[in-house]
């Protein structure tokens, strides 16, 4: 009879660990994503600057025409590539033959064990006192409170129906069935790759929002705005922290038939150009009439980095737009080193 009676304490144990094994891998793959969008936060400072500086760094390094061109055009899209680049750069690339997101996942499979062996020798008090049903309740709301892991009632049926002896069950569980029981667990997340994740809720959702936020543009130039809400304007208007050669966007004179080599903050300030809307040429200066949601202040400063990015790629842009660029010759005598030191500058 005590042979049997262990017999089916073992199988209700097994029961048990196929059960708590898909809750705990569920609950890891809950935790993991916030996990990942935190660290990568962390990267940029919670900043939309300090990933914009960043973008900005890497293109100039990687010498690409046509990267330029995607985030020029479309920067949001470009920004939520390089994000989920950054991401699989950070956390699925071996690093003593683990991966940061294994790591992050052996962590929280740590405290979940952790916990787990609490609720089980805690359930020693309840040993005599409780039902079955009662037993396998209260171990299931306490896996639920303690671990925060949820498990139905029904998946509970077979240990039910296996549970012979508590006392049997516990030491079972706690002595002999933990051996190997993390590994398995932690099988589920050997993984190299984000096409090979199964996330529960993505991770880039989280820093798209925080991180970028506002989809606008300006109207001229296709600067980002600096601002990382989404719904910002009930508290301000848009603003770029900088803005670029005009012409990167294809902005050009009508005149000449040339890209514009002027900047959003000076022609407002000078008064003397004009924009076409419509049918209508505009003033600079009486930008709010056609675009009231943008403040674009006349300050004196320009974008070095943009500067000299026309000047290295100006082949490429008049082979773009099908239109010449004049580039004034002092723009010519900034260096690489030049463009970099000057993003930091320009954000403040």
């Amino acid at each position: 009879m005590m042979v049997k009676s262990a017999s089916e304490d073992s199988i209700a144990v097994y029961c048990f660990k196929e059960v708590l094994s898909t809750a705990i891998v569920e609950h890891i793959r809950r935790q993991i994503p916030n996990r990942v969008a935190e660290d990568i936060l962390r990267i940029f400072s919670h900043s939309k600057w300090e990933l914009i500086k960043q973008i900005l760094i890497d293109l100039e390094k990687g010498k690409s025409f046509k990267d330029y061109l995607r985030y020029i055009k479309h920067p949001e899209a470009f920004a939520g590539s390089y994000l989920k680049n950054r991401t699989c750069e950070t956390f699925f690339h071996k690093n003593d033959g683990e991966t940061k997101y294994f790591r992050i996942a052996e962590e929280q499979a740590n405290i979940d064990f952790q916990a787990v062996s609490d609720v089980m020798y805690d359930l020693h008090q309840y040993n005599e006192s409780l039902s079955t049903s009662s037993f396998t309740e209260l171990l299931r709301r306490n896996l639920q409170a303690k671990v925060g892991i949820t498990i139905s009632s029904s998946s509970f049926s077979q240990v039910e129906a296996h549970l012979q002896n508590r006392q049997t069950f516990i030491d079972l569980f706690i002595d002999k069935q933990m051996d190997g029981f993390k590994e398995s667990v932690l099988a589920n997340f050997q993984v190299t790759s984000d096409d090979q994740v199964e996330w529960l809720h993505s991770p880039y959702d989280k820093m798209k929002d925080i991180l970028w936020g506002c989809d606008a543009k300006c109207p001229f130039c296709y600067e980002p705005c600096i601002n990382a809400q989404k719904d910002h304007l009930k508290d301000g208007l848009h603003k770029c922290a900088s803005h670029r050669v005009q012409g990167v966007s294809g902005s050009h004179w009508i005149a000449t038939k040339k890209l514009s080599e002027a900047f959003c903050n000076i022609c407002v300030s000078e008064g003397s150009a004009t924009f076409k809307h419509g049918d209508k040429s505009i003033n600079f200066k009486d930008y709010k009439t056609i675009y009231p949601d943008w403040d674009i202040p006349p300050y004196p400063e320009t974008s070095v980095y943009w500067k000299r990015f026309c000047c290295e790629y100006q082949q490429c842009l008049e082979k773009q737009y099908g239109m010449p660029i004049t580039i004034p010759d002092h723009w010519k005598r900034f260096s690489k080193e030049d463009a970099i030191n000057s993003i930091t500058l320009e954000a403040s």
